[in-house]
């Protein structure tokens, strides 16, 4: 039994799923998976136009969830020098 991999060597050819999804439905987990790098397989028994046309939208989801992402390590980094700057008020200065 191997317990120590890199899910990122495929020098045999094999992948390591890091994502199995039995019931594709609407395709957002395999969507996310995407998003997110990791190696997925899924099976839909149904028609899968929708998951299809979802992923030929990928590149602009990525592209939103990174100015989310932007947006909010700026509120993160606003709010902690929020926090900072009143924690320091009314100390002395050494």
């Amino acid at each position: 039994m191997m317990t120590d991999h890199n899910p990122e060597d495929t020098s045999l050819g094999i992948y390591f799923f890091q994502l199995f999804e039995p019931f594709g439905g609407a395709g957002t987990t395999y969507l996310v998976a995407e998003l997110k790098k990791r190696h997925w397989i899924g099976i839909e028994i149904g028609a899968v136009e929708d998951i299809l046309e979802r992923f030929q939208k990928i590149d602009r989801e990525r592209e939103y969830l990174t100015r989310i992402r932007e947006n909010i390590i700026v509120y993160s980094r606003k709010k902690r020098y929020e926090k900072e700057s009143d924690e320091d008020y009314g100390q002395a200065i050494p």
